[in-house]
């Protein structure tokens, strides 16, 4: 039996928000609109999939993302609100390239193309989750790239001897937070255009004190 879930048919609307569980993918194949309450959408192992033109919109409210892949050929929007995505598994998080072949990780991480982030519009993104995902790597995120997502970009990646890597082609963002276990590689340039940036290289400022990693509920 299937274990994803897919929006299919006419556009899909809601008056509050919504919750969907699946463990093998969520597909948006048609416009998927929310309103009033936080919409949480958690593709468990699958890959969290909005096709070509189309859009998920929740009107101002808080949307978390919990999936170990995003293919996003459309866009998504939350307005004034922020947005969440992590990986549902420990996995390691790759931010940037303009493919599967320039991304900073290979396919069996979770792959946010540079074009992806570009897709995306929130007040506010945070990626990563406490004692989830693995180290994030991050290249050429450029203004473009990066301006849909106003106040501040938060890259997350406390469990255990994890880091966070800035490398091979500069990135800019709008402000920009950073926290990780065991450092913050900077190898190139890091840019914020409008507000500032927040450099923690050790998350819970101990060794005795790590976070051990676990699958997001």
């Amino acid at each position: 039996a299937s274990r994803n879930v897919t929006f299919s048919g006419n556009p899909s609307s809601f008056n509050k928000g919504i919750t969907v569980q699946a463990m093998e993918g969520v597909i948006l194949q048609m416009d998927v609109t929310t309103k009033a309450s936080n919409t949480v959408l958690s593709a468990g192992t699958g890959t969290l999939t909005i096709v070509s033109s189309k859009q998920l919109i929740t009107t101002n409210q808080h949307l978390t993302m919990t999936t170990d892949d995003i293919y996003l050929l459309g866009t998504l929007t939350t307005g004034t609100a922020a947005a969440h995505l992590t990986t549902f598994s420990d996995r390691d998080i790759g931010i940037g390239g303009v493919d599967h072949t320039t991304a900073p990780l290979n396919a069996t991480h979770m792959d946010i193309e540079a074009i992806e982030l570009q897709r995306m519009t929130a007040t506010g993104l945070t990626i990563g989750s406490v004692g989830v995902n693995k180290g994030i790597t991050v290249t050429g995120i450029s203004a473009a790239n990066s301006n849909g997502i106003t106040t501040i970009v938060t890259l997350m990646s406390t469990v255990d001897e994890q880091q966070v890597i800035f490398e091979t082609a500069p990135s800019t963002f709008y402000a920009l937070a950073v926290q990780a276990d065991k450092g913050i590689q900077i190898n190139i340039a890091v840019t914020t255009t409008s507000n500032g940036m927040y450099l923690d290289a050790d998350y819970e400022n101990s060794s005795s004190a790590d976070v051990s990693p676990h699958t997001a509920i």
